[in-house]
């Protein structure tokens, strides 16, 4: 058996795909955010079909997220999203998760004036979190299992709201520029015009978005190169919309 030499190939779909995540820098205005992310998340899903083409599209964009983008803090488990599931479901065996999240979560809301990592996250694997974990058990009212809760699988909820919705259900208000996720405290003014907190928001930054996919993409063409893989038959299917006239 020959095999054919695709160096050439994989040099080519690497300089296309940089030169479009370069355009998507340039991006500006109001909305630029917005549609940075959108692209971003997409990007990211045009990738893992070259990588996981047999997958379905959550599986791939996970599976894409946490084998190439050496994202650190991808498997914590968000305490905002975990105190709303725990405090929303009445299951007694939820109590000692109960127990743990609303310290954490009164001392987040005094913190108003600052951008509240999710590296302040707990780690899936930390024993904490391994002593309160339950069983998904959809019979007795669970029907959330704690690995949706951690930020690789929050992260493929926010594609979908993006892709589908056209909203990343959060907004960056602060002045900063955050290069990595964090938590915001919303307020809002009471009768004595002082202001209270009204809910705590995770944020995916674009900025975060676009280190992850020019991350991603960096590994996925090293991947491609050591492996001698041509990437294009898993994008290009003919001239026609209708797979089967191709």
């Amino acid at each position: 058996m020959i095999i054919k030499d695709y160096s050439g190939n994989i040099e080519n779909f690497e300089r296309f795909l940089k030169s479009k995540l370069c355009s998507v820098e340039e991006m500006t205005g109001n909305d630029s955010a917005l549609f940075k992310k959108i692209i971003y998340v997409s990007f990211i899903d045009s990738l893992a079909a070259c990588v996981f083409p047999r997958k379905g599209n959550r599986d791939r964009f996970i599976s894409t997220v946490e084998r190439f983008s050496h994202w650190d803090d991808r498997d914590r488990v968000s305490i905002t999203h975990l105190g709303k599931y725990v405090y929303s479901n009445p299951h007694p065996s939820l109590s000692d998760v109960r127990k743990y999240v609303r310290p954490v979560l009164d001392r987040w809301r005094e913190r108003q004036n600052e951008n509240i990592l999710i590296s302040e996250d707990p780690r899936l694997s930390d024993t904490d979190i391994k002593r309160i974990s339950w069983k998904k058990d959809k019979e007795s009212g669970i029907d959330l299992s704690i690995d949706l809760f951690t930020h690789s699988n929050l992260l493929y909820k926010m594609r979908n709201a993006l892709v589908h919705q056209f909203q990343s259900r959060a907004d960056e208000i602060l002045p900063s520029d955050p290069k990595e996720p964090f938590y915001q405290v919303i307020l809002k003014p009471d009768e004595v015009q002082s202001t209270i907190p009204m809910r705590i928001e995770l944020v995916y930054p674009a900025s975060f978005l676009s280190n992850m996919a020019g991350t991603i993409l960096d590994n996925i063409i090293r991947n491609l190169k050591e492996g001698n893989i041509n990437p294009f038959p898993h994008y290009y299917a003919g001239d026609y919309w209708i797979e089967e006239l191709n």
